[in-house]
């Protein structure tokens, strides 16, 4: 899977949705807010379902912990409850969301966590892309049927 969220940005179609808003969680330190960047989000095929890819940067030295979420009408985690940015790289992370519904959004948050053991998030980004028609029908020949 980690050649697959490497090249994701190669194999995709139209990357759809560039940047991030900061929303820092109220109440705790921005550790991630600036050591993290939303590279992007687009739709892409993986063994044949449609999946919605979270392209995010670290901008530090230090590994973090993220908790992406996409809202597909009820809470998708992508690649599990936690996935790990190693320091100074750009990754790829894929939610299983199917359907894809046109003109539907799909909020997406990332609370970034300092250590594996943080209950409380250091910080928290999020975007809201919504998939046109061409979207999916760009999507829809690599699926399965």
């Amino acid at each position: 899977m980690g050649s697959l969220r490497s090249n994701a940005a190669a194999i995709a179609g139209t990357l759809y949705f560039i940047c991030g808003q900061d929303a820092p969680a109220a109440g705790t330190p921005a550790i991630g807010t600036d050591s993290v960047q939303l590279i992007g989000i687009t739709l892409m095929p993986v063994a044949g379902r449609p999946h919605i890819a979270v392209g995010v940067g670290n901008r530090s030295e230090r590994v973090l912990w993220l908790r992406i979420t996409v809202d597909a009408g009820k809470p998708v985690h992508c690649e599990g409850e936690r996935v790990v940015l190693p320091a100074l790289k750009i990754e790829w992370y894929m939610c299983l969301v199917d359907p894809i519904v046109e003109g539907r959004a799909y909020p997406v948050r990332i609370e970034v966590f300092g250590d594996q053991w943080d209950e409380q998030p250091g910080g928290v980004k999020s975007a809201r892309p919504v998939f046109t028609l061409r979207d999916i029908r760009l999507l829809q020949p690599k699926l399965r049927p």
